[in-house]
C-alpha cells in the first residue's frame, strides 16, 4: 500500500515559489490500477516523481507499507527504487547504444541480481524476436514494451508510469494499455497511470484528478 499524507512540493523561494503538489493525502491499496489525471501544469508528473523518490519532497511522506522513502538516505532510496518500483515513461528512456536485451537487463545489473531469465517477461510482452536490435531499429510501440519489460525485470511490486501512451498512435496506444492492464490483472501488481487521456483514464479502476497541485476528484 502507498500513503502519503500532506505531501508537499514547492519550487522556487519568495515570491518566485511555485507550490506544484499541495498538502496531498492519497491511499493507493495493493494491486489497484490507479490513473492521475490533470491539465499540463496541474502537478502529477511532479506526484509521480516523488512517488517514485525521484524527486523530493518539501513536506509530508509518502509510505509503502512502514517505509517512509521521504526519510531514507539517498543511497538507501536508490536501492528501493531499484527494487521495489518500476517505471514507464513517454519517451521510452531506452539507452541508443544498447540492444533491447541490454536495455531490458540494465536494472538487473544495477542491482547486481547476477544472471537473470527474462524469457517469460519477453514472451509476455512480445517481443522475444526483437531482443538484438537497437532502439534505432524499433518502432515506438516496440520501443514502449522494450521499456515495460525493463521495468518488470526485477520484479517490482509497483509500476509508476508517465503518459506511457502519451507518444504513440492511437491503436498502438491501446495495445500498451491493454498490457499493462494484463499485468494489473493477472499479477496483482500496483501500477500508476499519470495521463492527460480521459478515455484512458476511465479503464482503470479510480481516478484521480489534479489541479494547481491540489485534488479535486
Amino acid at each position: 500500500m502507498i500513503t502519503t499524507t500532506g505531501l508537499t512540493r514547492i519550487y522556487g523561494k519568495g515570491e518566485n515559489a511555485v507550490t506544484a503538489v499541495n498538502n496531498l493525502d492519497i491511499r493507493i491499496d495493493d494491486g489497484e490500477l490507479v490513473a492521475i489525471t490533470g491539465k499540463s501544469g496541474s502537478g502529477k508528473t511532479t506526484l509521480l516523481n516523488i512517488l517514485g523518490g525521484l524527486d523530493k519532497a518539501t513536506g509530508g511522506s509518502v509510505c509503502y507499507d512502514d517505509t517512509d522513502i521521504t526519510k531514507l538516505a539517498d543511497t538507501a532510496l536508490a536501492d528501493f527504487r531499484l527494487n521495489k518500483i518500476g517505471f514507464v515513461f513517454q519517451f521510452y528512456d531506452l539507452i541508443p547504444e544498447l540492444t533491447a536485451k541490454e536495455n531490458i537487463l540494465l536494472p538487473s545489473k544495477l542491482a547486481k541480481k547476477g544472471k537473470t531469465d527474462i524469457s517469460d517477461t519477453v514472451k509476455k510482452l512480445g517481443v522475444e524476436n526483437l531482443l538484438g536490435r537497437y532502439p534505432s531499429e524499433l518502432s515506438g510501440g516496440q520501443q514502449q514494451r522494450v521499456a515495460i519489460a525493463r521495468a518488470l525485470v526485477n520484479n517490482p511490486s509497483v509500476l509508476l508510469c508517465d503518459e506511457p501512451t502519451g507518444n504513440l498512435d492511437v491503436s498502438t496506444g491501446n495495445d500498451v494499455l491493454s498490457l499493462l492492464i494484463d499485468l494489473n490483472r493477472n499479477d496483482n501488481r500496483t501500477i500508476v497511470i499519470v495521463t492527460h487521456d480521459n478515455q484512458l483514464a476511465e479503464k482503470c479502476d479510480r481516478i484521480i484528478r489534479i489541479s494547481d497541485g491540489k485534488i479535486t476528484d
